[in-house]
């Protein structure tokens, strides 16, 4: 006996209200009285957590001459009642981990401005030692007072090995870039009729933002989830692009 109490424990159940659980599975129908008698447990305690145990779905409660009695729950139906529980907390599952958010996990935000604060972006990007994910904004950026440090800043990737994957609207610009993507440790997919007019840039558990229009400005993203669905998101793109 002792083991199925154990086991019911498990399922939610304190000690006594399995006890109680067990002994309505003995009795069938019976009085609380008759309860307290057969589980051990006293009436005031049972009396308790009766309506708690009912709303579990592990009793039911019917009046008869004036009396309650209980009636246990057939120990096949609390399973399927269990099993029902777990699916519809599976169809939740992603919703759920969307509010997620544990204390000290909240998405931490860093602004940079202009073109020193650009640099300091990608500095990031180096520090983190991740593979770098890309929508590129090469089509302002290679007009941007920032294109020769940012010719500089690939070679510095290539040369920490971190390797980048990019896609970037399909300029003859950005193609003349591409032809060094091998000795810059990259990959490059073009995708027709793209504007990407900020930078976009996941790494790790990071996502960084930056515009190359004056004056110029920069936003990292801390958050896990954000990172991943980001780059769900260009792993389909990326996917799709011939």
């Amino acid at each position: 006996m002792r083991h199925l109490i154990k086991a019911l424990s498990k399922t939610g159940l304190t000690d006594k209200q399995a006890k109680v659980y067990l002994a309505a599975l003995e009795l069938g129908e019976s009085t609380v009285q008759e309860l307290a008698q057969k589980s051990g447990v006293k009436r005031p305690s049972i009396y308790n957590f009766l309506d708690e145990m009912i709303s579990k779905g592990y009793l039911s409660k019917i009046q008869k001459k004036g009396k309650t009695h209980i009636q246990p729950e057939k120990p096949g139906s609390i399973i399927e009642k269990q099993k029902r529980y777990a699916n519809m907390m599976n169809n939740l599952l992603p919703d759920l981990l969307g509010v997620y958010n544990p204390r000290g996990e909240k998405p931490k935000i860093k602004f940079y401005e202009g073109s020193k604060g650009i640099k300091t972006v990608y500095d990031n990007i180096i520090s983190e030692q991740k593979p770098v994910y890309i929508f590129g904004d090469y089509e302002i950026m290679l007009t941007s007072e920032l294109s020769n440090h940012m010719k500089d800043w690939a070679k510095k990737r290539a040369e920490n090995d971190i390797p980048a994957k990019l896609i970037a609207k399909d300029e003859p610009k950005i193609r003349e870039v591409a032809k060094r993507d091998k000795e810059e440790l990259r990959e490059t997919k073009f995708a027709k009729n793209a504007n990407f007019s900020t930078e976009i840039s996941i790494f790790g558990d990071k996502v960084a933002l930056v515009s190359f229009q004056k004056p110029g400005m920069g936003v990292i993203i801390e958050n896990k989830n954000t990172a991943e669905t980001l780059l769900s998101i260009w792993q389909l793109l990326w996917d799709n692009i011939n």
